[in-house]
């Protein structure tokens, strides 16, 4: 997330999700369901940072304000 790869910080957390609910990560024992809250939560992370990865800016992308208009300064010629 620090270096805004939010799309691979969501596939780490999808894999997370899917881990935790067959119990290979906060379970007691390997099972189906075992601990559904924390993979729903994990679930709820990676639509999170999916909505990030659509919605933000990088400075490429972000609008370049429109200079004001100013008087030139011209320098005579000789």
């Amino acid at each position: 997330m620090i270096d805004r790869m939010f799309i691979t910080a969501s596939l780490f957390s999808m894999a997370a999700a899917v881990l935790t609910f067959f119990g290979f990560m906060h379970g007691e024992e390997i099972g189906i369901a075992h601990s559904p809250m924390v993979a729903g939560g994990y679930v709820v992370v990676t639509l999170i940072l999916l909505g990030c990865a659509k919605f933000s800016t990088t400075s490429a992308e972000a609008p370049v304000p429109e200079e004001e208009e100013s008087e030139a300064i011209t320098t005579p010629t000789t």
